[in-house]
Order: structure tokens, then C-alpha cells, then sequence
């Protein structure tokens, strides 16, 4: 991860996320119609390392379905690995900048 060190922040995508997790930091949140999250990115890697923007864990595995979409394939290959490899950094320990984000069950 230290060859991404001092990438400036720029908007690079986005990162879906179910809707019992939740992330906080420098993500921004915008809610989707079917329940989950959508979360522009607009991020460091030094952000990450410092864990102001980290996944919420449950189990110790990386929330399902996560996408970034980047400008293209190289890019996002870029983020998404660097941000796997800051999840798996944190072995399931959940930092205090997160919550968990509650949600009104869908009543039918």
C-alpha cells in the first residue's frame, strides 16, 4: 500500500454497501430506493491508514456487494485493492468513528 501514499484526494467512484452496514468519514452518504447505500468516494489513502474511512465489519469479512467504479479498470483496481487491504488491517476490530447505521424495517 505504501507505492499509493500521497494520492491526492479526488472523487473516484463509488462503493455500495447493504444496508445493515455503514460507513462514515469522508464518504459521502446518499441513500438508494432499494434499501442500501451509495456512497460517493472522495478520499486518501492516508485517510485510510488513519481508519477515518473504514468498512464496518460483522464477522471479521468485507461487507457484499462492494463496487468502485473508477475512470477506468487500472484505477479501480487501484482503490478497491488498497481498500480490501485496509479492511483486512483492521481484523475485525471496529474503530470509534463507526457506527452501526439502523435502518426502519420495511413494513409490508
Amino acid at each position: 500500500m505504501s507505492t499509493f501514499d500521497g494520492v491526492l484526494k479526488k472523487r473516484v467512484g463509488w462503493i455500495y454497501v447493504p444496508r445493515r452496514f455503514h460507513l462514515e468519514g469522508t464518504f459521502l452518504k446518499q441513500f438508494r430506493g432499494d434499501g442500501g447505500v451509495k456512497y460517493d468516494v472522495d478520499l486518501s489513502l492516508s485517510d485510510l491508514k488513519a481508519e477515518k474511512t473504514i468498512f464496518v465489519l460483522k464477522g471479521g469479512s468485507i461487507p457484499k456487494p462492494i463496487h468502485l467504479k473508477a475512470e477506468n479498470l487500472v484505477e479501480r483496481e487501484k482503490w478497491l485493492n488498497a481498500l480490501q487491504a485496509v479492511v483486512r488491517s483492521v481484523d475485525g476490530v471496529l474503530p470509534t468513528t463507526c457506527r452501526r447505521h439502523i435502518h426502519k424495517e420495511h413494513r409490508g
